[in-house]
């Protein structure tokens, strides 16, 4: 990360972009970046992870009532929006 980046976030001027923040994120709760970073560049692997489901959301659908088919059908519907 750029100093003048920190700096500027410091001041209050500019804020942290997703992928720096789970960079941050990931020092303290490691988890998989290369998955992450393919998640936020493809719909397709979102909905690879969701239908493994990698993304938490997937399990509460399935306590809620919601097939999990129906659920991943559903975001890739307003993906495809």
């Amino acid at each position: 990360m750029a100093r003048n980046t920190v700096s500027n976030v410091r001041a209050g001027r500019a804020s942290l972009g997703p992928r720096p923040r789970l960079r941050i994120l990931n020092q303290f709760a490691p988890f998989d970046t290369k998955r992450v970073d393919a998640v936020l560049e493809s719909t397709d692997a979102l909905i690879q992870a969701v239908q493994e489901g990698w993304i938490g959301r997937a399990g509460q659908q399935r306590r809620s009532g919601t097939s999990h088919r129906a659920g991943v059908d559903n975001i890739h519907m307003r993906l495809q929006n």
